[in-house]
């Protein structure tokens, strides 16, 4: 898990790609993002490529979670 957070503006956004080691996507991973202050979370499911997205996210601290399905 890794925590980050940002301050500036009303809201920002979030998206990565979801690897195995040797660098292979995993496509239909669950990607949970937690807001440490408010313990509100959402999920996003990466696509066939591992890819992901979270969009407007409030300024905040959070914590950055990813389980194989």
């Amino acid at each position: 898990m890794s925590n980050f957070g940002w301050s500036q503006g009303s809201s920002g956004s979030l998206r990565g790609t979801v690897s195995d080691p040797s660098g292979s996507a995993i496509a239909g991973a669950t990607v949970t993002i937690t807001n440490e202050e408010s313990k509100a979370s959402r999920t996003a499911i990466t696509g066939e490529v591992g890819d992901y997205a979270f969009l407007a996210m409030p300024p905040g601290t959070y914590t950055l979670g990813c389980k194989r399905t």
